[in-house]
């Protein structure tokens, strides 16, 4: 499991949903990496507000934001949450001027994300 720290210093750290059981250390570690990896794909396939998603030696330019992304997943954070998270790293920490939609689409597809993992978790 990685748990590198993100910019906040946070992690994607093991959380228990009301109404779920809790996973074992194995199963927990397999979807931590299962989200991690699918995340790192949606913020470069779909996200990359810097373009660099067709430079093969920038495709670890997104990872410091994953596990921040992961721990808001797991814990269900709600979807304005998301995006203001994403809305301020690509406006005020990249500084750039912003594509609302394209951020909208990228909270979409990681809301669907969690609710597909989850579902088969």
């Amino acid at each position: 499991m990685n748990n590198s720290n993100n910019k906040d210093g946070k992690n994607c750290v093991p959380a228990v949903h009301p109404g779920r059981r809790r996973l074992g250390r194995m199963h927990y570690s397999k979807r931590v990496r299962e989200y991690q990896l699918a995340i790192r794909e949606i913020l470069m396939r779909e996200w990359d507000p810097i373009s660099v998603s067709g430079i093969s030696e920038a495709h670890g330019e997104y990872d410091s934001y994953v596990a921040h992304i992961c721990g808001q997943l797991i814990r269900r954070t709600s979807e304005h949450d998301l995006f203001r998270y994403l809305w301020d790293i690509e406006t005020v920490d990249m500084g750039l001027s912003g594509n609302r939609r394209r951020t909208e689409k990228t909270v979409q597809l990681l809301t669907e994300l969690r609710d597909t993992i989850e579902k088969d978790g």
